[in-house]
């Protein structure tokens, strides 16, 4: 059984988040979406906010569920027998990022593997910082989060 792990903060998730998803359920057995916390971001949504969101998003997959955890991402993944963290991306800025984080998680675990998944090109141009300052000069969102989501954020002006 191949399970992987899809982390980040998903506030607020989108539908970039969405399509990475869909797409690691259809090529793993089991995929965690893991909503973890930066020190460094404030966030829109509470923890228990963004996993019900993701939940609602996520019911159609029976191979995707969702969990939260404070700690470093590979040490989670270690816990929970899971050797392949899923990372989405955008644009070669997020590459590099990406690659520095995949660096820093190998320091922590050699075991743990990363998988760069390409946002659909279509999506490339959604991330939860620019959804949230759209939303914010009211800006139509509606072709970048889910229903539910938008219903949320509208809910908090």
């Amino acid at each position: 059984m191949i399970k992987v792990l899809f982390p980040g903060s998903f506030d607020p998730p989108t539908l970039g988040h969405l399509d990475i998803i869909k797409r690691c359920s259809n090529l793993f057995d089991h995929v965690t979406v893991l909503i973890g916390t930066h020190p460094n971001k404030s966030t829109m949504f509470t923890v228990d906010e963004r996993i019900n969101l993701i939940k609602e998003m996520i019911c159609e997959f029976s191979n995707v569920s969702v969990d939260y955890y404070g700690g470093l991402v590979v040490e989670y993944a270690k816990h929970n027998d899971i050797s392949i963290l899923i990372r989405g991306v955008r644009n070669f800025i997020d590459f590099n990022y990406e690659s520095e984080l995949l660096l820093a998680n190998k320091i922590v675990s050699q075991e743990i593997e990363t998988l760069f998944m390409n946002a659909s090109s279509d999506l490339t141009v959604v991330k939860s910082s620019l959804v949230k300052e759209l939303f914010g000069y009211s800006v139509d969102i509606s072709s970048l989060v889910t229903p539910n989501v938008l219903k949320a954020m509208k809910r908090r002006q």
